[in-house]
C-alpha cells in the first residue's frame, strides 16, 4: 500500500513549485493588446510615413535616440543606451524616470507582466 502512494506524494509535493514559479511564458496576444497604446504614435514596420513618435522597426539592438530623420529630445539622444529587453522594461515602467527630459508623454506600464508581454510582442512586430 505505501508504494502506491509514492507517485502521488512526489507529484503533489512538486505541484507548488509549478504553480508558484516566477518564470512565466510571455503572452503575445496580451502584448498585442498592450501595444495598441504604442501604435497611436509609433509604426512598427518600416514606412515612409512618419507618425508622431519614431518608427520602431528594428528597435532591438538600436541605440536610443539615433534613428535618422527623427527629431529626438536632447535627453533621448544623450541617454547612451541600446534598446534591449532589459532597457525597454526599465523605460516602459517609467519613461520620465529612465530618461529625464524625454518628450515622450507616456506615463508607463505599471504591470511587470504586461511589460514583458509587450516587449515579447515588440520583438516580433518590429523585427526587420
Amino acid at each position: 500500500m505505501k508504494f502506491r502512494l509514492l507517485p502521488f506524494v512526489v507529484i503533489t509535493s512538486l505541484l507548488p513549485l509549478a504553480v508558484w514559479s516566477d518564470e512565466r511564458t510571455p503572452d503575445l496576444k496580451n502584448g498585442r493588446m498592450v501595444a495598441k497604446v504604442c501604435r497611436e504614435c509609433h509604426a512598427f514596420r518600416e514606412s515612409k510615413r512618419q507618425k508622431f513618435g519614431p518608427n520602431l522597426a528594428g528597435l532591438f539592438g538600436r541605440p536610443a535616440g539615433q534613428l535618422d530623420g527623427y527629431p529626438y529630445s536632447i535627453a533621448m539622444r544623450e541617454i547612451g543606451v541600446v534598446w534591449t529587453s532589459e532597457t525597454l522594461d526599465r523605460f516602459l515602467a517609467d519613461p520620465a524616470a529612465f530618461v529625464p527630459g524625454t518628450e515622450m508623454r507616456f506615463k508607463g506600464i505599471e504591470s511587470a507582466a504586461s511589460r514583458a508581454d509587450l516587449i515579447s510582442y515588440l520583438a516580433v512586430a518590429t523585427e526587420k
